[in-house]
């Protein structure tokens, strides 16, 4: 399990997949005690799941996701790496 903080929240984004499937999808950008920043990327299920509670500032743990590499292509997190959150995935907010 991971515990950081939400600095960046995006807004709920409907794209249309393969198959001209609709999909839902929201990144939230985290950053721990040290500094390290990483996305983390909610697809479908767990967008519908999580969307609500991943609030900017709050505090989560967040585990049972799969680890990525990240491009860094559209974000300014530190880490090599991003998450990909699923409807598995475990989200607590942490006081």
């Amino acid at each position: 399990m991971i515990f950081a903080k939400g600095i960046r929240k995006s807004t709920l984004y409907t794209f249309t997949g393969k198959d001209d499937e609709q999909g839902l999808v929201f990144l939230v950008d985290l950053e721990d005690d040290a500094g390290m920043t990483i996305r983390a990327k909610f697809f479908n299920a767990a967008a519908e799941k999580f969307y609500s509670e991943m609030e900017e500032g709050a505090m989560f743990g967040v585990g049972n996701f799969t680890v990525m590499d990240s491009n860094h292509q559209f974000d300014e997190c530190t880490s090599p790496y991003e998450l990909k959150m699923e409807k598995h995935s475990i989200v607590h907010v942490v006081e």
